[in-house]
């Protein structure tokens, strides 16, 4: 990826998606190669566990990804500016 991912905790990503979420995500992915040429710059805001940028990646798209779920020092760092 563009930017490092950093590996988070918060949900168990070894565990099965949702059926609607793969449903969502394939929808999502045939709208991508619809609509925009490999080698597209794409920014995926709320990437969560990278799937979905990782997936177009590999099919010659240029990814960004951004999400706000990290390690705990930024998590911390994050909650301490909204105080």
């Amino acid at each position: 990826m563009t930017i490092d991912s950093f590996p988070h905790k918060a949900y168990d990503m070894s565990a099965p998606k949702p059926i609607l979420s793969r449903i969502s995500a394939l929808h999502k992915f045939n709208l991508a190669l619809k609509y925009f040429p490999a080698g597209t710059a794409i920014l995926e805001v709320g990437s969560g566990s990278g799937d979905f940028a990782n997936k177009l990646e590999r099919n010659g798209y240029r990814v960004t990804t951004l999400d706000l779920t990290g390690p705990a020092d930024i998590i911390g760092d994050i909650n301490h500016w909204q105080e």
